[in-house]
């Protein structure tokens, strides 16, 4: 494991974890908090926007079905 990345993860009080890893989680929570696939892609250093939905289409269905839990709440009125 990279020693440096162990240090800031450490004074981050941050489980040791893959640059992987961390890479993943800071696409899924860009994406569920409303980044758009193209910045995320542009932020991971993807090269096609197609590799990015493939690795986190989850998130998007995911991110899809709570707008439109939205929109049915919004339509009732709630």
């Amino acid at each position: 494991m990279n020693t440096m990345l162990d240090r800031v993860l450490r004074r981050a009080s941050i489980d040791r974890s893959r640059v992987h890893d961390l890479r993943h989680t800071c696409a899924t929570l860009l994406l569920e908090d409303g980044a758009t696939i193209r910045e995320v892609m542009e932020q991971l250093g993807h090269a096609s926007i197609t590799t990015t939905a493939n690795i986190y289409g989850h998130v998007l269905d995911q991110a899809k079905r709570q707008m439109a839990e939205r929109m049915n709440q919004l339509a009732a009125g709630n």
